[in-house]
């Protein structure tokens, strides 16, 4: 039998008994800590991140995963480069109102009264239109310096200018159209097309020197259009009145641009701007708190949730790849998303296999058809 040493034993269970009460002392507090805002786990697919003005901002540009810069009424231009936890006010130099605003390689920006500016490091300058009126779009082809660079700009009247070799050349006499042209974007520097009021949609394939009327969907013919994304030489959208949006594909024997499908997007709110990381993933907003998202091309939408405190007309978008985007509306709000603009919630869950066999035999069916 085996001889047991008692004295021994009680001091064992005695040490082991302070241990799990020091463990335990450690432990209970932080049941009751309560969680910093930033720990908190957002419920919405899009945070609130508000700017500090009361006047509408009209479109955003999204730099990098947490850098934005928002324009709007009065010149206004903020910056933010944490995600929108705090927007610093930049000097435009202007005091008309600005429309749009991209960034390839540095940010221009245009507005009403013919207003182009760019910012050049730390400072804008003015780069403006003379005897231009209102400017509501801007498409940068490319930029490597302002006496090197190829940038188009539309606007009131069908106006569109063209800046090429350091000056600025009128092309709204070769535009045909003399209704407001609200969206300019130019895949290439010979290939574009331009939107606007009452169903126009015009494109050019030398650079501007000529424009052709493009056909409109029977249904939609007469609506106004407010943005327009030439993707690729491949696919091209445009959103505008009663929840309209349209996609032309490049492919077959249909050149991209001549052919356009209208797509449902389950809204009859005006959209205003389209953003997006590929052919397939784009995100449209608009009026009424409207903000959808389609992985699929178009095919299909859904719409995205927000802080319920929200209720604004949203004015632009603008994603820098698949999951981190910023939007803007009236009276200052703005929103951010590093998440796709999708719920928690609805996030896909990761699927765990054991073996690459037991994956494949589950991910075949979707391979085969596509």
């Amino acid at each position: 039998m085996k001889k047991f040493d008692f004295p021994s034993l009680f001091r064992s269970h005695r040490v082991f008994s302070i241990n799990i009460i020091i463990v335990i002392c450690i432990l209970i507090p932080l049941f009751f800590v309560p969680s910093s805002p930033s720990e908190e786990k957002p419920d919405t697919g899009w945070d609130g991140v508000p700017i500090e003005t009361d006047f509408d901002l009209n479109d955003v540009v999204t730099i990098n995963a947490t850098s934005a810069l928002a324009i709007g009424e009065s010149g206004k231009i903020f910056y933010t480069e944490n995600s929108g936890n705090n927007w610093s006010v930049e000097d435009s130099g202007i005091i008309q109102d600005l429309n749009s605003i991209e960034f390839v390689d540095v940010p221009i920006a245009v507005g009403d009264s013919g207003v182009v500016i760019v910012k050049d490091g730390d400072s804008w300058f003015d780069n403006s239109i003379v005897g231009a009126s209102n400017l509501y779009d801007v498409s940068v082809v490319n930029y490597q310096s302002l006496n090197d660079s190829l940038v188009f700009v539309s606007g009131m009247g069908g106006e569109v200018w063209k800046w090429y070799n350091n000056s600025w050349i009128d092309l709204s006499s070769v535009t045909g159209v003399s209704s407001d042209i609200y969206g300019i974007d130019f895949v290439n520097e010979t290939h574009g097309i331009a939107v606007g009021a009452s169903g126009v949609i015009i494109g050019t394939e030398d650079g501007g020197a000529s424009w052709e009327p493009r056909d409109v969907p029977e249904a939609v013919q007469g609506f106004s259009f407010y943005d327009v994304a030439f993707i690729n030489p491949i696919r091209a959208f445009v959103v505008g009145e009663n929840g309209t949006l349209l996609r032309s594909s490049g492919t077959g024997d249909s050149a991209i641009g001549y052919n356009w499908l209208v797509w449902d997007t389950g809204s009859s709110s005006t959209i205003n701007s389209i953003g997006y990381s590929s052919i397939n993933k784009v995100w449209i907003v608009g009026n009424d708190n409207f903000i959808a998202l389609t992985k699929d091309g178009g095919k299909s939408f859904y719409n995205q949730s927000q802080p319920q405190t929200i209720d604004t007309d949203f004015s632009g978008v603008s994603f820098v790849d698949g999951s981190n985007g910023f939007m803007v509306g009236e009276s200052g709000i703005a929103l951010y998303t590093n998440r796709e603009g999708i719920d928690p919630a609805q996030l896909d869950t990761a699927i765990k296999f054991d073996t690459f066999w037991v994956y494949a035999e589950y991910a075949y069916p979707f391979l085969k058809e596509g």
